[in-house]
């Protein structure tokens, strides 16, 4: 008998999942239907080393750290991307814990996901990076992973 409410709830879901369907003629279906090839990559970080960091920042040592276009900048290129500082920029909305920062490089296009994880006012720590197709499609290397799996891996 579970086994048949299993099948059952298997079958519903299929059949409620394939019908409907976005309009695409509806505003920013278009914008939504181009980041469908988007990979996201979660970034390793360590919370006792980011609270370390704070602390040398706090005490006048790597003050770039306060910049999210600067870190988001390092991480890239930690992570293999070849990219340009001058091509980084803030996108989307300005949160207080959260920024994101677009780039635009001969690899592709690039959105690294910001986070103040210290406290508020503080550093900011690359958490995600988002790779939109129009580089090499998909011809870097690694997984897609969670928090501490993939610490070095190259992007492209």
């Amino acid at each position: 008998m579970r086994l048949l409410m299993i099948a059952f709830t298997a079958m519903a879901l299929s059949f409620f999942g394939c019908a409907g369907g976005e309009d695409e003629s509806a505003p920013g279906a278009e914008h939504r239907k181009a980041e469908t090839n988007m990979r996201t990559y979660k970034l390793a970080y360590d919370l006792a080393e980011e609270r370390k960091l704070q602390e040398a920042v706090d005490n006048g040592g790597q003050t770039w750290r306060k910049n999210p276009v600067d870190v988001a900048h390092a991480a890239l290129i930690n992570q293999g991307a070849n990219v340009r500082i001058e091509d980084c920029a803030v996108v989307g909305e300005e949160e207080e814990d959260h920024r994101m920062v677009e780039v635009k490089g001969a690899d592709g296009t690039y959105r690294v996901h910001l986070r103040r994880l210290v406290r508020p006012g503080g550093i900011w720590t690359a958490t995600e990076i988002d790779i939109l197709d129009g580089g090499n499609g998909g011809s870097h290397s690694g997984h897609e992973g969670g928090h501490g799996d993939n610490k070095h891996r190259t992007l492209y």
